[in-house]
């Protein structure tokens, strides 16, 4: 877990196509769509290592499942 987390981290932060503002939404979207989160205690090991608050990673992750939801 903690390799499929740096490697999608170094992937999003290198790709200036980007903004920054969104290069930690875009993180949390692809660690989704990879399933990280129904690992144990995946949410606090990604915030961690992408030293961004737990509750961050929640909110996104409440705003792709409703965007999900949606279509």
């Amino acid at each position: 877990m903690h390799s499929a987390i740096e490697s999608i981290r170094i992937q999003i932060m290198g790709d200036n196509s980007i903004p920054p503002s969104k290069k930690s939404r875009e993180i949390i979207t692809r660690l989704n769509e990879m399933n990280i989160f129904d690992l144990k205690d995946s949410a606090q090991i990604a915030a961690q290592g992408l030293n961004i608050s737990i509750n961050t990673i929640y909110r996104y992750l409440r705003e792709l499942r409703h965007h999900e939801a949606l279509h």
